[in-house]
């Protein structure tokens, strides 16, 4: 029975969106203004003096920009309507934002927000170097001037950015969507992507960073990252001016490229692809080990693709 209504839910949502490019002459754009429902938020501020030492939250369709306060108080702002709304609380220490929807927004909804009414900013108290834990349905997610504990992340489509920030660990498990690191600091990274681009610059990563995406681009430059572990199934990877003492690439289908900032007689280099071209310092080969002795590593295995590997001293 739900089975059932769920499916006529669709055939006449499917249906109104039918009708609506037909009066909208085919115009996206008139399509989209007709079906903003903007006049039925309000803005909303909820602030506070309790301590905060970690942030939570679950929200259905929001953008979310972190700042810093000026003292060591908090707010959150946002947007609410009846049927969509955020409750923020301190709970053990943690500020929470949870979505509140109704029925009829979770099911019924055909109307969108602008992107002023999605936006949550978030301003935590200027002493506040805690933890970030979040989930989101749909929306990006902006972090820039940092310091963090750690962040953990699980989002189905959005995009996310990190710039000009420091922590300890970053976790990120999305699903759709775009993620961008820039002047990041951290000891551990792993970001599990489904499909997407992941594009990291000027990054220092003490530890290790795994990068797990089934279809999509990486690109990393100017970046220090001591074991890099990068799993791919179709798309192409571009390491540029990379400092790094352990590289792993392994991919279905797809390009590598590896510029690494290093000594190549101090590297251990071996490459397997099944299906493609072995491109080493400016000369062809096939797959191989290069300098078996070596303590630093790099490894690349494909199936179908190219791969070219060039060092640059220091």
């Amino acid at each position: 029975m739900f089975k059932k209504f769920v499916l006529v839910v669709f055939i006449l949502g499917i249906g109104l969106f039918i009708t609506g490019v037909i009066i909208a002459n085919g115009d996206f754009n008139v399509l989209k203004s007709a079906l903003v429902i903007d006049d039925e938020y309000e803005a909303k501020v909820v602030n506070g003096e309790e301590l905060v030492t970690g942030v939570e939250i679950d929200l259905k369709d929001n953008n979310v920009v972190f700042f810093y306060s000026e003292d060591d108080t908090y707010s959150v702002d946002f947007f609410e309507s009846i049927d969509d709304k955020i409750n923020v609380s301190v709970v053990d220490g943690k500020l929470v934002l949870k979505g509140v929807y109704s029925v009829k927004y979770r099911w019924f909804k055909l109307a969108i927000k602008s992107s002023a009414v999605k936006q949550v900013n978030i301003h935590l108290p200027q002493s506040f170097v805690g933890s970030i834990k979040a989930n989101l349905t749909s929306g990006n997610t902006t972090i820039e001037n940092f310091e963090l504990d750690s962040l953990n992340m699980d989002l189905t489509s959005g995009n996310v950015s990190l710039r000009n920030t420091n922590m300890t660990n970053i976790d990120i498990d999305s699903t759709s969507g775009n993620i961008n690191l820039n002047r990041v600091n951290a000891n551990k990274v792993s970001i599990d992507n489904t499909s997407g681009k992941i594009t990291i610059d000027e990054v220092n990563i003490a530890n290790e960073a795994k990068l797990n995406f089934t279809s999509g681009n990486l690109d990393i430059t100017n970046s220090q990252i001591n074991n890099l572990d990068i799993d791919l199934t179709s798309g192409s990877t571009s390491l540029r001016a990379l400092h790094s003492d352990n590289i792993s690439v392994d991919f279905t289908s797809g390009d590598v490229y590896i510029d690494i900032i290093g000594d190549e007689s101090e590297y251990r280099s071996e490459f397997d692809i099944t299906f493609g071209c072995v491109t080493y310092m400016g000369n062809s080969i096939s797959s191989a080990v290069i300098n078996d002795n070596a303590s630093k590593h790099i490894y690349v295995n494909g199936t179908s693709g190219d791969i070219e590997i060039n060092f640059t001293n220091e």
